[in-house]
């Protein structure tokens, strides 16, 4: 009996041990379960990532190749025959400044003339006005001496 009683115990020493050796597996389980769903989040947003950079590749290489065709549009005669359009343009707003400049400097003869005109005028007015005082100083004058005579 003593050694049912001592495999019982033994049995029951076993089984505690068993017990917590379990415990320990599943308590690691978990842990391991846990350490794996946040590998699984980290794999998955690395891969969204991943996918978010091959989408701006594909955006970079499609505007590089917008950028290749035009730039091969832009060609060194289509520059030239824009340069040469440019500087004709260049060279008719030169002239029509010049045309101004011209129109503007005769305008000014112009004014100088009037205003050479207009001043000779006021001289003109000045002495018809001296004349006319000195008329009218005649006339008085004159008158003065009439008076004279018929007395």
């Amino acid at each position: 009996m003593i050694s049912i009683l001592s495999s019982s115990t033994e049995i029951k020493s076993a089984s505690n041990n068993l017990a917590a050796v379990s415990e320990e597996q599943l308590a690691t389980t978990e842990e391991l379960s846990s350490q794996s769903q946040s590998a699984n989040t980290n794999l998955q947003n690395t891969a969204s990532s991943i996918e978010e950079v091959n989408s701006g590749v594909e955006e970079v290489a499609a505007s590089a190749q917008n950028v290749s065709r035009t730039a091969q549009s832009l060609s060194a005669e289509n520059l030239t025959a824009t340069s040469e359009e440019q500087g004709a343009a260049a060279q008719e707003m030169a002239s029509a400044m010049d045309t101004s400049a011209k129109s503007v400097n005769e305008i000014s003869e112009q004014i100088k003339q009037m205003a050479q005109g207009i001043e000779q005028q006021a001289q003109g007015a000045q002495q018809i006005s001296a004349s006319a005082e000195e008329l009218d100083s005649l006339a008085e004058n004159l008158e003065t001496q009439i008076k004279r005579f018929k007395v």
